[in-house]
């Protein structure tokens, strides 16, 4: 629900069809994932050493990853068939996403 209402209080200008909303949302996407995997590696090289903790980040990640993605299919199935339900799994890709940044970055301190 948060996400649809991020998308119809400004997250898109008004105006725009609906293909170039979703375009716009795959563009925003695209970019914190390119994010999520620099923040990814650089995690990586600096826990190499540990070779426990590296396997669990690793771990961890892969789960994560699945979590992310059926849990968006569950916030946009709720809209299934409508207009919205593509804009709604990729803009609720994209904010999980986002805070996956910053607990990664929180392990940095390791």
């Amino acid at each position: 629900m948060k996400i649809l209402i991020l998308l119809l209080t400004g997250v898109f200008a008004f105006g725009q069809t609906n293909a170039e909303m979703k375009e716009e949302a795959d563009k925003r996407f695209t970019k914190v994932d390119k994010q999520l995997n620099v923040v990814y590696q650089q995690l990586m090289s600096e826990v190499k050493t540990e070779v426990k903790y590296h396997r669990k980040i690793i771990s961890t990640q892969k789960i994560w990853l699945q979590f992310r993605n059926l849990h968006c299919e569950c916030e946009s199935q709720k809209h299934e068939g409508g207009s919205m339900e593509s804009l709604i799994y990729i803009e609720c890709l994209t904010q999980l996403t986002l805070q996956r940044i910053k607990e990664l970055k929180s392990l940095k301190s390791y």
